[in-house]
């Protein structure tokens, strides 16, 4: 028997593209991973302004925004009761999860939250059935106070070797947002395309043991994931956006760009103008998206995009017959994963 996608699957891949955003403590100290040990006084986004992120992901075509609501370091990014170490305790003392989610609601997109596993400040970490029951406190009240979600986000990172409750975790998802996509880790609906550079493979298999998983690529507009002031010059060209998005999109992937807010609390200057002048192939009507399903060879990889001509043709060549995406996703497949 064939693995055939559920509505919400193929709503997902016909979505086709996000946009990540990075932001929390490690944003205000210039830290990609912390340990759980910074001074929440030092988050103090006084100039939030989530709408911003919002419209200019939906202005740049994306369908939803995924926000890091705690990362590995376990700051949470709205008033949770299950720790001090959190909005709460920062001089702002806001709720960044509840604007975004308004914010995505507002621009008329769906909202994804990513929920880290891994904590490294929780002191409870260290008994696992304690965590457990901690974690999915954190997870009902992420599933409860904000509206419907289009995805949850769980990054394996820093996880091996643990077994969380997989099965407790999968009954809070089924009891309240049971429509999200369930990212990478439980009982997943989408995969992780095993890649942070945004490459599916060619061909690009959605069936995986008999079960139907698309991927989803994820990959950070520079070289970081949550924004840094001195890297400026590691941020992608319009070529390498290009050929990403051939490899990704046009294999009928997911694709999942980061582009993190700044200190200011806002996506900065430099990547908001280079997200905005992608090419008008990249920024299509989700609904109507097609893909050529097995389309480009080849990877741009870290070459700066080099690879986009070649991308860029066998692209062409292999959307010109405007194959609908219903007619990949149903088409037999081995088995075989990206």
């Amino acid at each position: 028997m064939v693995a055939t996608p559920t509505p919400g699957q193929l709503a997902w891949q016909q979505a086709g593209f996000g946009i990540f955003c990075h932001f929390g403590i490690n944003t205000f100290y210039g830290k990609e991973w912390s340990d759980g040990t910074l001074d929440p006084k030092a988050f103090n986004p006084t100039e939030l302004d989530a709408g911003d992120w919002a419209t200019a992901a939906a202005a740049a075509g994306a369908r939803y925004l995924v926000l890091t609501a705690k990362h590995h370091d376990g700051f949470c990014l709205w008033p949770t009761d299950t720790t001090e170490y959190s909005v709460k305790s920062s001089p702002w003392r806001g709720d960044v999860v509840e604007r975004t989610a308004q914010a995505c609601r507002d621009a008329g997109i769906g909202l994804g939250l990513y929920l880290s596993p891994w904590d490294r400040n929780a002191p409870c970490y260290a008994d696992p059935a304690a965590y457990d029951e901690f974690y999915q406190c954190q997870l009902t009240e992420l599933c409860t106070r904000y509206g419907p979600l289009f995805e949850i986000w769980f990054d394996g990172a820093g996880s091996g070797g643990r077994r969380y409750d997989w099965d407790g975790i999968t009954r809070v998802i089924d009891e309240h947002p049971p429509g999200a996509m369930v990212f990478n880790m439980g009982r997943p609906t989408i995969r992780w395309v095993g890649n942070e550079d945004g490459l599916a493979a060619d061909p690009c298999w959605y069936e995986v043991d008999g079960e139907y998983l698309p991927p989803e690529c994820d990959v950070p507009i520079r070289r970081h994931w949550f924004w840094q002031p001195d890297d400026e010059q590691t941020l992608k060209s319009l070529e390498h956006l290009l050929a990403i998005h051939y490899r990704s999109v046009g294999l009928g992937a997911g694709l999942l760009l980061n582009v993190p807010p700044d200190r200011h609390d806002r996506l900065d200057d430099a990547d908001r103008a280079r997200l905005h002048r992608r090419p008008a192939q990249q920024r299509v009507d989700a609904p109507n998206r097609r893909t050529a399903g097995a389309g480009a060879g080849g990877a741009a990889g870290n070459d700066g995009g080099k690879s986009g001509h070649t991308l860029r043709t066998a692209y062409d060549r292999g959307v010109r017959n405007r194959a609908p995406l219903s007619y990949f996703l149903y088409r037999p497949t081995s088995g075989r994963t990206s």
